[in-house]
């Protein structure tokens, strides 16, 4: 049966419907080759789906008579060879200067492969050249550093592929067992510009099966009943568990459901027919099946020397850089540990950025500086310094009278509570580098990641918050717009010493805990409303001064009347390890008439994902 497919004119941009038993096929509108290679359906595909930054076709030679359109053309191009099937290691791409180079090289294309065409591109001057598959990204330098092998880094993918290219993969002629490889370039302006969507060979990619294993218990994820950080407590729970998988078909190890398994080192299936108790599961891998904590610590001091940059609401690909390493993961394991670990210091130091740009609605005596600058003044900073202020940060927003209009307030008090668990997840990896500290950083990252603001996601200050799902979801144009942070962390990492690294983790060790104490009180009025059994506390803080709020609290109705009696005289305001408490101190003891809630435990159930 013919298939059909896309296909779209070079010239004019008329998309048409086309079948395979009318190979040549030409535009209906105005009578210009339409693509006939899975080469060029392929970018016929990219440009439809990311129009934008895809390089364009100026025009499709698949007959010598064809050179003849080019009377007018605007030379150089970049000429493209494409065999009918796709071909590894094909002819060779070149820029052509006029039409007879053109038809020269039109002439080799046919001879080799008379279903062939040439594709004349514009010529992109590239910085980086990159190569996109569900399961790896590789990233090297020039116009062919990728495909050329030459130097490359490769970053290992968890293997997702967003819905809307997995359905057209069909009409870009990707089908076969074979997987799509997505070709891109980062131009000299660091713009990124998708070149190419190919088949190629399927990297195994799925189930995660750390060991061999007997099964004995099969949990079906079902994100009706396992809702907030339920389902986080639960893995926890299973840890070490003998026998337990989870089964999640249609899942993905991308996703969050997979990486709390994935963090307690259990089975995760995600195929259709579900597991039955009996089955032997034989080792997914052969390779190293853990995280490597020495390497993650590595790549925290990389991530902490990676320069910065924000301009017009953009941190380069830094953004990309640390989902792609929370959301691939349950892929980063053994010595690509290290792109967890700069994702982590990546998330720190726009975290903490992003906090004291809020921060300054409320603190700014009448000269309030824009977000831009102080971005472009703290992003630098090292997470060391960073740690030192991000209580002061997290207790601006708990405790500050935030009047409301979308600023500040109690979420981004959320988002710095996660923040502080990051800072202390690190703590713990350089204390005792172990397998088990290095889980519980990926599990305080994903919390840190998935917090939100008054305003929507709360890194969207830094990026566009389709990346956050676009990253997840293996969106290419998002895996790849991050590809020329890694490819220069990876620089970074490789030039670090041992002795550079020992330090650093030495200095990382040796930070106080990072606790969420609330502010010293220099002063406080107690007003008790007798006819409504409620009492409220104004307190002054040195770090607040005057913008703090006061606490206010209904009381119990079984308070003893002692204690009602003892309140005018005996009430105090005290601090505790996550917040303030109030207490009457009468005849019979004392009695606490509240306490703030745990914040910690408020900043889990608030991350999508990783709450509870």
């Amino acid at each position: 049966m013919p298939e059909t497919y896309l296909a779209v004119c070079p010239r004019c941009g008329w998309i048409s419907a086309v079948t395979s038993s009318v190979p040549l096929a030409a535009c209906i509108n105005c009578g210009a080759n339409t693509p006939r290679t899975q080469k060029g359906r392929g970018l016929v595909i990219l440009h439809i789906l990311y129009h934008t930054t895809t390089v364009g076709i100026h025009y499709i030679l698949q007959k010598e008579s064809d050179v003849d359109a080019l009377a007018g053309a605007k030379f150089p191009y970049f000429a493209r060879p494409a065999p009918s099937e796709p071909k590894h290691g094909y002819i060779d791409s070149r820029v052509v200067n006029n039409a007879e180079e053109c038809r020269s090289l039109l002439k080799q294309v046919l001879a080799d492969d008379p279903g062939g065409e040439l594709l004349l591109c514009p010529f992109i001057k590239a910085r980086l050249n990159m190569i996109w598959t569900p399961t790896s990204m590789t990233i090297g330098k020039g116009n062919d550093g990728a495909t050329a092998g030459r130097n490359a880094v490769v970053i290992p993918l968890a293997g997702a592929i967003r819905d809307k290219l997995k359905a057209s993969l069909g009409s870009a002629g990707v089908k076969g067992g074979l997987q799509p490889y997505v070709e891109a370039v980062q131009g000299v302006d660091r713009f990124l510009v998708l070149t190419q969507l190919r088949a190629g060979p399927a990297v195994p990619m799925g189930n995660y099966v750390p060991r061999l294993t007997v099964v004995e218990k099969v949990v079906r994820v079902d994100q009706r009943k396992y809702k907030d950080r339920s389902w986080e407590l639960f893995m926890d729970s299973l840890a070490g568990t003998p026998g337990v998988v989870v089964w999640h078909p249609g899942g993905a190890m991308t996703d969050h459901f997979s990486i709390h398994a994935f963090a307690n080192k259990i089975p995760v299936l995600l195929e259709k027919e579900q597991p039955k108790v009996g089955d032997v599961l034989e080792p997914t891998k052969s390779g190293v099946q853990e995280f490597d904590p020495e390497a993650m610590l590595k790549g925290v001091v990389a991530g902490d020397k990676l320069r910065l940059k924000y301009k017009d609401g953009d941190s380069g690909g830094a953004v990309m850089a640390l989902l792609i390493g929370l959301h691939n993961s349950t892929a980063m394991t053994g010595e690509h540990s290290k792109w967890i670990g700069m994702a982590a210091s990546i998330m720190l130091r726009l975290g903490c950025a992003a906090l004291r740009g809020e921060a300054r609605h409320l603190m700014s005596d009448g000269n309030k500086p824009c977000r831009g600058a102080v971005y472009k003044r703290v992003l630098n900073y090292s997470i060391t310094r960073h740690r030192a202020s991000v209580t002061n940060l997290v207790n601006i927003f708990r405790y500050g009278s935030w009047s409301g209009g979308g600023f500040g307030g109690m979420k981004w008090a959320y988002c710095g509570a996660a923040t502080t668990l990051l800072f202390q997840a690190v703590k713990e990896l350089a204390r005792n580098p172990c397998e088990e500290t290095a889980a519980g950083l990926v599990k305080a990252l994903n919390i840190a990641v998935n917090q939100a603001h008054n305003g929507g996601w709360w890194l969207n200050k830094f990026a566009d918050a389709d990346a956050f799902e676009g990253v997840q979801d293996g969106d290419p144009y998002y895996v790849l717009r991050g590809a020329g942070t890694l490819y220069t962390l990876s620089k970074i990492y490789a030039s670090l010493s041992e002795a550079v690294v020992d330090k650093e983790t030495a200095g990382i060790a040796s930070w106080p805990d990072t606790d969420l104490h609330p502010p010293a009180v220099t002063a406080a009025k107690l007003v008790y409303q007798p006819s409504v059994r409620a009492i409220s506390v104004e307190f002054s803080t040195r770090l607040l001064g005057k913008r703090g709020k006061s606490i206010s609290a209904k009381l119990k109705e079984n308070v003893p009347k002692e204690v009602m009696d003892a309140l005018a005289d005996n009430t105090y305001l005290l601090r505790t390890p996550d917040g303030y408490s109030i207490e009457v101190r009468g005849p019979s003891g004392s009695v606490s008439l509240w306490r703030d809630s745990s914040i910690v435990r408020e900043a889990k159930r608030a991350a999508k994902g990783g709450g509870e």
